[in-house]
C-alpha cells in the first residue's frame, strides 16, 4: 500500500483499523498525491491526521478541492489552516463542498 510513503507504523495501524482493505485498494495513488501536495502547499501542518480521519478528501478530484478550500478560506479568513486544525470537523465542509463540483 502506497500509504506507508507518507504515514508512520502509528498511523498506518489507525488506518487499516478504520478502513476496509477494499475501500484503500480502490484509492488513486496519483490523485492522493495531488491532494496531499495541495494541503502541503496551503500549509497545512496535520496532514496525517486529515489522512487518518477524513482519507474519503483525498478521493476527490484535486480542483474541486482546491475550490472548496478557497471558498472556506473567504468565509473563515486567513487563518482558515489554524482554524481547521483546532476543529477538524470543518474538513466535512470542506468534503461537501467539493463534492459538489463536476470538474
Amino acid at each position: 500500500m502506497f500509504l506507508d510513503k507518507y504515514l508512520d507504523d502509528v498511523y498506518l495501524d489507525l488506518i487499516y483499523d478504520n478502513y476496509d482493505e477494499k475501500y484503500l485498494a480502490m484509492i488513486d495513488e496519483e490523485n492522493f498525491k495531488l491532494i496531499y501536495q495541495l494541503l502541503k502547499t496551503h500549509n497545512f501542518y496535520f496532514i496525517d491526521d486529515i489522512i487518518v480521519k477524513y482519507l474519503e478528501l483525498f478521493t476527490l478530484d484535486q480542483d474541486a478541492v482546491k475550490e472548496a478550500l478557497s471558498i472556506i478560506k473567504n468565509n473563515l479568513g486567513a487563518d482558515y489552516v489554524q482554524q481547521i486544525g483546532s476543529d477538524m470537523t470543518i474538513i466535512d465542509d470542506i468534503i461537501h463542498i467539493a463534492s459538489q463540483y463536476n470538474f
